[in-house]
């Protein structure tokens, strides 16, 4: 059995590489498979806030960004208004980068649109 790209062996015990870093599997971050829009949106999200920033912090943020955008129900997080993203901003459970969460409720409505456009958005 070989090692899979991505992973190593070290002391005996399966870790990930991830930006340079060894950690071990159970400690990896999760990996979502995309059943439906609201799944994609999360995805996509998680994308954006691991951008610039320790995947550790955004990996224990993240149970409260969940709550915060409705478990990414799409259209609750559609609906988010530019007061309920800066309520976020000021938040201490979730990380408070602006752009970062509005570009959520953002990504959210221009998802809908594209599946009500095209009939679906996985394709």
């Amino acid at each position: 059995m070989g090692i899979e790209p991505g992973s190593a062996e070290s002391n005996g015990c399966r870790v990930s590489v991830l930006r340079g870093e060894y950690i071990p599997l159970d400690e990896a971050p999760v990996q979502i498979v995309p059943e439906n829009l609201g799944d994609y949106l999360e995805i996509m999200s998680k994308s954006v806030f691991h951008s610039g920033m320790s995947w550790k912090v955004v990996e224990s943020k993240w149970p409260s960004t969940r709550e915060a955008f409705h478990d990414f129900q799409i259209g609750a997080v559609a609906a988010m208004d530019e007061m309920a993203v800066d309520a976020l901003a000021d938040d201490t459970r979730v990380i408070r980068n602006r752009r970062k969460l509005q570009a959520i409720t953002d990504n959210a409505r221009r998802m809908i649109e594209i599946d009500e456009e095209f009939g679906t958005f996985q394709k």
